[in-house]
């Protein structure tokens, strides 16, 4: 609210909700303070991206696999997500529903968008590649999981667009699952970010046309 914005464009990302634990409502604010992920530097993340550059990938591969089972076996053989948990998907939206509500109070337009990532029908050597190293951040997930999470999201994310009369942006339309568009499983490569910025814009200027022209130029 201290930036007073007129229009708060939103791009989710459902994959978060397949960690361990679920993201908790934003009343618990000591359950959210406890979910939210440990605080790492911005300059040591690029240093490790740097670093694991050296390191051939035919090596990364097989510490990373390793990594993952060890992990998996501290905890109970259903521990892993075979599927999307449906109570997951749930939660996203009413937590989705909560925060068009939340920002439309505010006064503020909202335009909501469906969540892309590389990975299509069939995988290249180089997806299944990303795709391990997606998991590594969400080992609760098998892989397959990690595939469909998108789709079911993305029907849900159409579902409060339609419910909240709210914009949306079907970034499906705009971004193909292909290599050149992501740097890695859903990261955009420049590629990617600019048919992202096209496909807000051309919503962007239909709210424009619809609602006057107050917000240009802001």
């Amino acid at each position: 609210e201290q930036f007073q914005p007129d229009v708060v464009m939103y791009y989710p990302s459902p994959t978060f909700y397949l960690d361990d634990k679920v993201p908790p409502d934003s009343a618990d604010w000591d359950k959210l303070s406890a979910w939210r992920p440990a605080h790492e530097w911005r300059l040591v993340g690029k240093a490790k991206i740097v670093l694991k550059s050296f390191i051939p990938m035919s090596w990364q591969i097989p510490f990373q696999k390793l990594e993952l089972d060890r992990l998996r076996k501290t905890h109970p053989k259903d521990w892993v997500f075979q599927h999307v948990p449906p109570e997951r998907i749930a939660t996203f939206h009413r937590h989705l529903k909560e925060l068009v509500g939340v920002v439309e109070a505010a006064g503020t337009r909202f335009i909501l968008s469906t969540h892309v990532s590389r990975f299509g029908d069939s995988l290249t050597t180089v997806d299944e590649r990303h795709l391990l190293g997606a998991n590594r951040f969400f080992p609760r997930a098998s892989q397959q999981a990690l595939l469909e999470v998108d789709s079911a999201a993305n029907q849900t994310v159409r579902e409060v667009a339609q419910e909240m009369d709210v914009p949306l942006v079907e970034m499906t339309d705009y971004v193909p699952p292909d290599g050149k568009y992501f740097a890695d499983a859903s990261h955009f490569t420049d590629a990617g970010a600019h048919l992202t910025a096209e496909a807000f814009v051309n919503v962007l200027l239909n709210v424009v046309q619809r609602h006057g022209t107050a917000i240009v130029g802001q």
